[in-house]
């Protein structure tokens, strides 16, 4: 199974609590365990990068990365691995795109996928492309 985590309030603090600076999110306290319990039970973890926050809005590639390991390195005491992070520059933003991309780089199904998130938009492409979703 494929499992799609939003980063902001699912895998980190969410950046309206934590001001603009996205680096200043940190892991949520049960965040490691759980990608660890994903990555023990054989399924593959991504995690999708949004722009919703003001201050992403015209973010350059480099902050992408940058937030890309420093989630990767949060993980890593846990014995937790991401499969893929996805940034929105892989899509131009648009959650469908987030979503297919994710589905054709890993060669799952939709019905094979769930997306875990506290946005709408993602849930909802989630929806339309036939993921089971989890709203948190």
């Amino acid at each position: 199974m494929l499992v799609l985590l939003g980063r902001d309030g699912v895998m980190t603090d969410d950046l309206a609590d934590t001001g603009t600076d996205p680096h200043a999110a940190g892991l949520l306290p049960c965040a490691g365990a759980a990608v660890r319990r994903l990555n023990d039970s054989g399924h593959r973890v991504v995690v999708v990068l949004e722009r919703r926050h003001p201050a992403l809005a015209d973010a350059p590639a480099a902050l992408w990365l940058g937030l890309e390991d420093r989630l990767r390195d949060a993980l890593r005491p846990f014995g937790a691995r991401l499969d893929q992070v996805l940034s929105p520059d892989m899509a131009d933003g648009n959650p469908h795109g987030v979503i297919g991309a994710a589905l054709r780089a890993h060669r799952v199904a939709a019905a094979d996928t769930v997306v875990v998130s506290d946005s709408l938009p993602l849930l909802a492409a989630a929806a339309d492309a036939g993921c089971r979703r989890v709203l948190v």
